[in-house]
């Protein structure tokens, strides 16, 4: 979590500083500010995740701060003596206020809101991405490709090639009708035609077809079983990319 200290008392950073350090690992403190001016430059500059801000500076408020931000996508803890800030405070979308003199206990529990407000927003744009994904994927595997040979070309459906398999500079190409066809382009070619259409590389030498795979045999990378009843490897670099995609397909599809 990368995160700017914001106060005009020396003493109030390094406690907080130090609390953070002991509490809450997570947080990675990439900069602190003395005042509102220098607050809103390394805002600026740095672009973090979490702001820990003073209210009342020499110099300025907070709410100074924030109104003088252009960039507003990262959150607000307010750390002051004054309580009766509050509730502007929460008007600014302020994610915790927290008063002086601060205890480990009301930190990590505005840490953890701020972790969980993260956790579902990378959920919501996961989903996000999965929806898009699988509109993509049922409108495109529907669609027409153009593979090239050296005797000339066929025009194949997204949705019938069960695999791509690597062959020198060539590329294998595998169909549920049980043909073959041997394309003039490499496998590369094939991942960055078909990406994002659930087709994914689980070996320097193979890519699959996601909606053909039927089931999974673990090992240190395992093998995926393929609808024409073929075995294909997944090596263990790319094992965890495979279990993500398989995960989001499912999910998605």
């Amino acid at each position: 979590m990368r995160t700017i200290l914001v106060d005009d008392e020396e003493k109030s950073v390094r406690a907080l500083s130090t609390l953070l350090q002991r509490y809450c690992p997570e947080v990675e403190i990439i900069g602190e500010a003395g005042s509102a001016t220098r607050a809103v430059e390394i805002i600026e500059e740095m672009k973090p995740e979490l702001v820990f801000l003073d209210i009342l500076m020499p110099d300025g408020t907070g709410f100074d701060v924030l109104e003088k931000c252009r960039d507003r996508s990262f959150d607000v803890i307010f750390v002051t003596a004054f309580e009766e800030h509050s509730l502007r405070a929460f008007q600014f979308s302020a994610l915790h206020y927290l008063l002086k003199p601060l205890n480990f206990q009301d930190l990590q529990a505005a840490v953890k809101r701020f972790r969980g407000k993260i956790s579902r927003e990378e959920e919501t744009e996961r989903d996000h991405r999965i929806d898009i994904a699988r509109k993509a994927f049922n409108h495109k595997t529907s669609e027409n490709i153009v593979l090239s040979s050296i005797d000339g070309f066929t025009v194949v459906k997204i949705g019938e090639i069960i695999r791509c398999e690597a062959d020198s500079n060539y590329t294998k190409v595998y169909f549920t009708n049980g043909k073959t066809f041997l394309a003039s382009r490499n496998l590369s070619h094939f991942e960055d035609l078909l990406s994002g259409l659930f087709f994914v590389r689980t070996h320097h030498k193979h890519l699959v077809n996601l909606a053909h795979v039927k089931r999974y045999i673990k090992g240190r990378g395992g093998f995926v079983e393929m609808a024409d009843g073929v075995q294909i490897e997944v090596s263990a670099r790319k094992k965890d990319e495979f279990m993500e995609q398989m995960a989001g397909f499912a999910r998605g599809v």
